[in-house]
């Protein structure tokens, strides 16, 4: 719908029975909120809006945890593992750090600005830096890496890398 339409649908809806001055008026009023709002109602690309996209490639981590008991000379243990995926995890961690205000996760690679790969690493001891971050531009440039503690701290570390090139 043209902007003209949608000021003369409104004008014709809103100014029913009142005076000619006021109908003026108004529809001075009606046409300033039209033209505000109407960028909003339009769809913005997201360079416009000064907003990056980053693909988050698939976390394959895992996970292998056991316990073993022995009671005079006999014993028995457990052992228990498998794939720890922290993909959606990651996701959401990036939707909610301040950091990362402007970065939008994207599923599909081919709009991404950057990809993001972020893996960790286990079976080590509790002082060792557990996360390893890689940040790439579009062309394939790795851009920024890191190692942290926390899952968080690396989101951190590629938001505000992200956040230094734009």
């Amino acid at each position: 719908m043209k902007p003209a339409e949608l000021f003369n649908g409104v004008r014709g809806r809103l100014d029913f029975g009142l005076r000619r001055k006021s109908r003026i008026a108004f529809r001075a009023l009606v046409l300033a909120l039209v033209v505000v709002a109407l960028p909003a109602l339009s769809p913005q690309t997201e360079a416009a809006s000064g907003q990056v996209r980053v693909f988050v490639t698939e976390s394959t981590s895992w996970s292998v945890s056991g316990t073993e008991t022995v009671v005079e000379g006999d014993g028995g243990g457990h052992m228990q593992g498998g794939a720890k995926p922290q993909t959606a995890e990651i996701m959401k961690t990036i939707s909610r750090k301040r950091e990362c205000a402007g970065v939008i996760v994207t599923i599909n690679r081919e709009k991404a600005d950057y990809i993001l790969l972020l893996e960790r690493v286990g079976g080590r001891d509790i002082i060792a830096k557990d996360n390893k971050m890689a940040l790439f531009n579009w062309d394939g440039d790795m851009v920024a890496s890191s190692s942290t503690r926390s899952l968080g701290n690396a989101v951190k570390d590629a938001c505000l890398a992200i956040q230094s090139r734009f």
